[in-house]
Parts: C-alpha cells; structure tokens; sequence
C-alpha cells in the first residue's frame, strides 16, 4: 500500500508541474517558465488549495465520516481533471 501511495503522490505531483507548465506556456511565458511554474504552483495549488480544502471540509464535516472513501475518490478525481485542463490548454489556439 506504501509503495503504490508513493507512486501515486510522486506521479501526482509531476503531473501537476506539467499542468502547471503548459498552462504558463498557454498564456505566452515561454521554456523557460518551468522556475516560474514552480513558484506559481506553489503559491496557487498549495494556499488556494489549502483555503478550499478547508471551506470544503467545513460543508461536509458530518458527513465524511460515515462515507470517507467517497470524498477522497472525488477529490482525487476532480484534481486529476483539472490537471488534464490546464495539460490541454496549450491544444486550444489563441483568440
């Protein structure tokens, strides 16, 4: 189980580096954003994440408990699908 959480957090982690990247290049930063897509990623997923962890956490508090794998398969998915957004972007011409 270690293993494979390890896994699952390590590739997590690069795909969110790249959804971040491409979103960057999406926007005109060029190659050399990858610095910038740390600090941004950091700031963004890491405070904001953290500000709606908590305000979601407070909408469903009575009912986690009775049904956690629920939430932490719903959250799972819908970081993986905004990662594949931002990983698309770049696929979207400019307007």
């Amino acid at each position: 189980y270690v293993r494979w959480t390890a896994v699952g957090l390590f590739t997590g982690r690069i795909q969110s580096v790249l959804a971040t990247q491409a979103m960057l290049f999406t926007i005109g930063l060029g190659t050399g954003a990858i610095p910038m897509a740390a600090a941004i990623q950091w700031v963004l997923k890491d405070g904001i994440g953290h500000a709606g962890a908590i305000a979601y956490a407070a909408a469903v508090n009575t009912r986690f408990d009775a049904d956690a794998k629920r939430y932490r398969f719903q959250s799972t998915v819908a970081l993986t699908v905004s990662d594949f957004v931002a990983i698309a972007m770049p696929l979207v011409p400019h307007s």
